[in-house]
C-alpha cells in the first residue's frame, strides 16, 4: 500500500529533461567495432584463407615451376633404376630405387656436383612453393567444409613440403662426399629405419606404425587421383589439341597409379617389419620396392612400375608449362582476401550543408535514393537498374575473375548465390577460364598456326 503511494507521489514530480546537443564533427561517426581478440582473427583467417597476394602470384608461379621441372626428374631416374634393377645388368645402382638413389646415380656422373646443385635449388624452389601454398591456403574452395579444404589445400602440401626438405638434407650430405663415399652409399645401407625400429620399443613400434598409416593415406589419394579428373582441372588444356590434351591427361592417370604403388610397397614394408625381423640393405624406399622381386611375376611388375614412375616425371615436368599458377579453387570459388572484404564495405554518405540554418560541420543522414545507390555499388550481386527483373538478371552470365580467382555474382564471404549456381556453366566449372599467362600462350599458338595456314595457301 505504501509502495504504491509513493509511486504515484514521484510520478507528480517534475522530471528534468537532459538537453540534446548535436553531434558536430567533420565526418560521420564510424559504427561500433565488433570486440575480437587476435586469436579469432587468425582463426577466421584460418577457416577462410584469401590465398596468395596478386603481386606475389609470378613469384610463385616461377618457384613452382622450376620445382615441378625438378621433381619430375627426380622420379624419371627413379624409373629408370627400376627398370635397370628388372634387367639385372650388375650396375652399382641395382636396388636402389629411391629418390634417394636417383640423388646417388646424378652425383656419380662426370658432372655430378653441379647436377647436384642444380637439383637442391630445384627442389628447394618446390618446397618453398608448397609451404608457401599450403601457409596461406592457396586453392581452398569457399563451397566445401573447412576440414576438406585443411586436409587437401593446408595439410598436404606442408606434408610434401617437409618430405622434400628432408631430400634437401639428403642432396647436401651427398654434396659434402667425395666420389668414392658415393659409390659406398650406393652399395650400403644409409641407415636402419624402419627395419630396427620395428623391432625395438613401444614407441618406436608406434612411430613405425604412424608412418605405414601416413602411407596408406597417400596410397589412397594418389589412387583418387589415377581414376578421378579432380586434378584436370588444374591443368591450362582448354585450348589444346585433341591429342596434346589428352597425352597430358594419360600420363597424369598413368603416372598417379605408379606413384601410388611406391606408397603402397612402402606401407606394406613398414608394417611387415612389425611382425617379422629383417636386415637393412638399402634405403627404406629401395627395401620396399625389392620386395616386388621375390614374388612369381615381380620382374615384370618392377618394369611397369618403372615406365609408370618415368611418365609421372614426364608429367611432372610438364606441368611446368601446363598447370595453374597459384593454385585455383576446382569450383573457382576462393575466399576473397583482406582487401577485397574492405572494397565490399558499406561506404558511409556524407552531404555537405545546404541550409543556412543548419550548423556548419553537421552531419545528416543519407536519404533513401542515396542508400539504394549505395546498396548497388558495394554488391555486387544487385542490379545496376533497381527495376530490372529476375529474367533479366539470370540471362546475364557469370564470368571468371582469373587475377582474383573468384567468379562474378558472389556474395561478400565468397560463397555463390543462389542465381548464380543456376547460371553456370558445368563447362566453366571443369574447364577453368585461361590466365594471363594461357592468354599469352593462346595468342601465341593461333598466330604460329595462321602463319602456317598462309604458307601454305
Amino acid at each position: 500500500m505504501f509502495a504504491d503511494i509513493l509511486t504515484t507521489l514521484k510520478s507528480l514530480l517534475p522530471t528534468k529533461k537532459s538537453p540534446t546537443v548535436p553531434y558536430l564533427s567533420s565526418t560521420p561517426k564510424p559504427p561500433p567495432k565488433p570486440i575480437t581478440t587476435v586469436a579469432d582473427t587468425w582463426w577466421e583467417r584460418f577457416k577462410h584463407p584469401s590465398g596468395v597476394h596478386p603481386r606475389h602470384a609470378i613469384i610463385v608461379c616461377y618457384l613452382g615451376r622450376i620445382g615441378f621441372v625438378a621433381k619430375g626428374i627426380v622420379y624419371a631416374v627413379m624409373g629408370g633404376l627400376c627398370i635397370s634393377t628388372a634387367q639385372h645388368m650388375g650396375t652399382d645402382m641395382d636396388g636402389v630405387e629411391s629418390p634417394m638413389g636417383a640423388f646417388i646415380f646424378l652425383g656419380l656422373s662426370t658432372i655430378g656436383t653441379p647436377l647436384l646443385v642444380i637439383m637442391f635449388i630445384g627442389l628447394l624452389f618446390y618446397s618453398l612453393w608448397r609451404f608457401w601454398e599450403g601457409g596461406l591456403g592457396q586453392g581452398s574452395d569457399a563451397t566445401r567444409s573447412a576440414p576438406s579444404n585443411f586436409f587437401r589445400y593446408r595439410l598436404s602440401p606442408i606434408v610434401s613440403g617437409a618430405v622434400y626438405v628432408a631430400y634437401l638434407s639428403y642432396i647436401g650430405e651427398v654434396l659434402s662426399d667425395s666420389q668414392e663415399e658415393r659409390q659406398k652409399a650406393a652399395q650400403s645401407s644409409s641407415n636402419c629405419f624402419p627395419t630396427c625400429w620395428g623391432s625395438g620399443d613401444v614407441w618406436h613400434r608406434m612411430m613405425v606404425g604412424v608412418a605405414g598409416c601416413a602411407f596408406i593415406i597417400a596410397f589412397i589419394t594418389q589412387v583418387q587421383n589415377g581414376f578421378s579428373n579432380r586434378w584436370h582441372r588444374d591443368l591450362m588444356i582448354h585450348h589444346c589439341t585433341f591429342v596434346e590434351k589428352y597425352v597430358i591427361l594419360v600420363l597424369g592417370h598413368l603416372g598417379f597409379l605408379s606413384r601410388a604403388g611406391v606408397f603402397m610397397f612402402v606401407a606394406v614394408f613398414m608394417f611387415r617389419t612389425l611382425t617379422t625381423p629383417m636386415a637393412p640393405r638399402k634405403d627404406t624406399f629401395s627395401d620396399a620396392i625389392n620386395q616386388i622381386i621375390g614374388v612369381h611375376g615381380g620382374t615384370v611388375g618392377l618394369w611397369f612400375l618403372g615406365i609408370g614412375l618415368i611418365l609421372f616425371g614426364i608429367f611432372a615436368a610438364s606441368n611446368a608449362y601446363y598447370k595453374y599458377y597459384p593454385t585455383p579453387p576446382p569450383t573457382r570459388y576462393a575466399f576473397p582476401s583482406k582487401h577485397q572484404i574492405r572494397s565490399q564495405q558499406p561506404k558511409q554518405h556524407h552531404s555537405p550543408p545546404n541550409d543556412d540554418n543548419q550548423q556548419e560541420g553537421t552531419t545528416t543522414a543519407p536519404t533513401a535514393d542515396a542508400q539504394q545507390v549505395d546498396k548497388r555499388s558495394t554488391n555486387p550481386t544487385l542490379p545496376s537498374n533497381l527495376e530490372e527483373t529476375d529474367q533479366q538478371r539470370a540471362s546475364s552470365p557469370a564470368t571468371y575473375n582469373s587475377r582474383t580467382g573468384i567468379i562474378n555474382g558472389t556474395t561478400s564471404l565468397g560463397a555463390p548465390t543462389a542465381d548464380t549456381n543456376d547460371r553456370i556453366d558445368n563447362t566453366m566449372i571443369h574447364d577453368a577460364p585461361p590466365s594471363p599467362f594461357e592468354e599469352t600462350r593462346r595468342f601465341r599458338w593461333q598466330r604460329k598456326r595462321r602463319e602456317r595456314t598462309s604458307s601454305i595457301a
